[in-house]
């Protein structure tokens, strides 16, 4: 068993015993705003790393969507130009055809022309006989 001084008595062991304890008090309410303080920093930290993060795939998104669309419009204009040459081919054929039923339509006139101016003089020449 230790001794203790007259000093050591029961009130000013408490009187120490507070003051350690508000001691103690202090230095944990100095520690306590800069960790709170640091996490809140922290959690502002990833909140921001997230939401960048959100945008980021959003902007990706925006991306995949801009780059299917164009793959998309090149295709359409593809088939457009394909089909625009098709269509110019068919054009091409049919002129074709057309200028060869016009012709052939000139050579029946012309010779349905001559078979009646043909015919006229000969029956002009019966007639006059």
């Amino acid at each position: 068993m230790t001794r203790t001084n007259k000093a050591d008595s029961v009130p000013s062991r408490m009187v120490r015993l507070q003051n350690c304890l508000i001691n103690y008090q202090e230095q944990a309410q100095e520690i306590n705003p800069l960790d709170v303080e640091a996490l809140w920093q922290a959690s502002q930290y990833e909140q921001m790393i997230l939401e960048r993060n959100r945008w980021r795939a959003w902007a990706a998104n925006l991306e995949a969507k801009k780059e299917e669309l164009q793959r998309r419009v090149g295709e359409v204009e593809r088939r457009r130009v394909q089909e625009a040459e098709e269509l110019e081919e068919e054009n091409r054929e049919l002129e074709e055809e057309n200028r060869e039923w016009r012709r052939r339509m000139e050579e029946v006139n012309e010779k349905s022309l001559y078979y009646f101016t043909n015919n006229f003089c000969i029956y002009f020449n019966f007639l006059c006989k």
